[in-house]
């Protein structure tokens, strides 16, 4: 399969998840498509360098451009995308988990939590939809297969990021070719944590604010609140700065406030990723006036995708989800509760996240239920999203 894979290199990044995100991507797809691709196929890039500087003047056939490095690809992905191109099409997308274009979101018959879940979904996706091919006018830049053809005036091209623009030829969406793609974490605006501010909440104090996606939605729904930030990473805190009325830089354990009274403080999936989260729960309760709200969303590892991991001796680490490489600390539902207790707060409200386990899943929930280990709720619940109240 005459095919070059050019894949963006890893940034110099402040952020230790952000690194090896774009290891983790690169590394396990590499690894996935070994058979299929030699390693000397594969070449990185500069996301900004000029297309004209990247190519080869060797290469020929086709070519597989990644610029979203926060993507997984496996061997039936390339061969979808390259039996598409055999199809006539001049430049093939697969589909996504994810993605801005509607056409290139998966809509998978059941969810995935890991790397073997999703190993399994590809090859599920690719039997059932493998002779599909869907005729579209742009594809998401994210992961593209062009004929070289296709790049002849690629010196028009002001970077690798906007290739897809200027590809000569039709395009086709390969509905079988399931491409993962972990989510920009730093910039969700969390609506299921806005959604649990109270109306009367006006001073609001958000820990672990990242780029300041959740204070934006804040002020977008309560213009007048006073909203201020905690954030470790100074990269993340200066672009956050625009959303907030102020953003303290450090560590929750080491921020020393001037000012407290607050009506509530909201802590997205964050706890898990601190070394002493009894301690920081002491520190927001007294930031709290009486009364006042504490609300976060904690994953949870009684997850059945977890159990069953470990269960074949296994706990892998990823960029993000249940098993994210920075998490320190794990919880269920009942050490959450033991935790908020003793730091003073009482459980005002807890939502369980729960998505469908799919027939693997439920086969081996069912088996937990039946022989009493664990009840369904607690092994179908991915997270909980809770609001707490200063005693």
């Amino acid at each position: 399969m005459d095919i070059h894979i050019y894949w963006p290199k890893t940034p110099d990044s402040s952020i230790h998840e952000v690194q090896y995100s774009h290891e983790f991507c690169m590394s396990k797809s590499i690894n996935f498509c070994s058979g299929l691709i030699s390693a000397t196929q594969w070449s990185q890039y500069d996301l900004y360098d000029r297309p004209c500087q990247v190519f080869s003047q060797k290469d020929s056939g086709c070519l597989l451009v990644v610029t979203d490095p926060l993507s997984v690809i496996c061997p039936e992905v390339v061969t979808l995308l390259y039996d598409v191109l055999k199809h006539g099409y001049s430049a093939s997308g697969p589909v996504f988990n994810e993605s801005v274009h509607d056409l290139q979101v998966a809509n998978a018959p059941e969810e995935y939590y890991n790397m073997e879940t999703y190993l399994d979904m590809v090859k599920r996706l690719a039997f059932e939809r493998s002779r599909e091919a869907l005729p579209v006018d742009c594809l998401d830049p994210g992961c593209v297969m062009f004929k070289s053809s296709a790049l002849a005036c690629t010196d028009q091209v002001a970077s690798m990021t906007q290739i897809e623009k200027h590809v000569t030829g039709s395009r086709g969406i390969a509905p079988g070719a399931l491409v993962h793609r972990f989510s920009d974490i730093y910039s969700s605006e969390r609506p299921d944590l806005v959604s649990m501010i109270p109306r009367d909440a006006s001073r609001i104090l958000d820990i672990g604010c990242a780029t300041g996606g959740y204070g934006r939605a804040v002020k977008a729904l309560k213009p007048d609140a006073y909203v201020v930030g905690v954030e470790i990473n100074p990269d993340l805190a200066q672009k956050a700065r625009q959303y907030y009325d102020c953003v303290h830089l450090g560590s929750i354990e080491n921020f020393c406030p001037t000012e407290a009274g607050f009506d509530l403080a909201n802590c997205g999936d964050v706890l898990e990723h601190l070394y002493d989260p009894w301690t920081a729960l002491r520190k927001f309760y007294s930031l709290l006036r009486p009364g006042g709200y504490f609300v976060s969303s904690i994953p949870n590892m009684g997850h059945w995708s977890v159990l069953l991991e470990l269960l074949h001796g296994n706990f892998h680490y990823v960029p993000s989800g249940l098993q994210c490489v920075s998490h320190i600390r794990w919880f269920t539902r009942q050490s959450i509760n033991k935790l908020l207790e003793e730091s003073g707060f009482e459980m005002e409200k807890i939502d369980s996240i729960h998505r469908s386990p799919g027939c693997k899943g439920l086969e081996f929930v069912d088996k937990m239920v039946r022989s009493g280990h664990g009840d369904r709720d607690m092994l179908e619940t991915i997270g909980y999203n809770i609001r707490a109240k200063r005693k």
